[in-house]
């Protein structure tokens, strides 16, 4: 069986959401070391993602990748193509008081959509 793989989505622009959110303030370089470790435990996956690394978000076709950052919760949002057995990054979030903020998740959304109708294109997680 094959692995999983990560990729980031782009958008036409070029502009890739999750490196704008890494490079944000409110990721740190620890929160980048504990989100890139796993990323790796995903990659390393055969078969069905560990509940405790990804999981479907409330309700909609999202997947949340949960990392755990000194004093706060990493859940980048993420669409998951099956067929070609990886996961797409859309956009970053923070987990607050147990929910993220709904204008993460809407931006998610929004970017899935996009990817679903063939707009913009991936790069691999590791690329800079």
């Amino acid at each position: 069986m094959a692995t999983w793989s990560v990729v980031k989505y782009v958008k036409p622009n070029g502009r890739c959401p999750i490196d704008d959110w890494v490079a944000s303030k409110k990721v740190t370089a620890k929160d980048c070391a504990q989100l890139d470790t796993v990323i790796q435990a995903i990659e390393s996956t055969v078969g069905r993602f560990p509940p405790e690394k990804v999981k479907k978000y409330h309700g909609t076709e999202l997947y949340e990748v949960k990392a755990k950052g000194p004093g706060k919760q990493l859940r980048p949002l993420a669409h998951m193509d099956g067929a070609k057995k990886r996961l797409v990054l859309l956009g970053g979030a923070i987990e607050k008081d147990g929910s993220l903020d709904s204008g993460d998740v809407e931006t998610a959304k929004n970017l899935a959509a996009d990817w679903k109708a063939g707009i913009g294109s991936v790069k691999d997680y590791w690329e800079d």
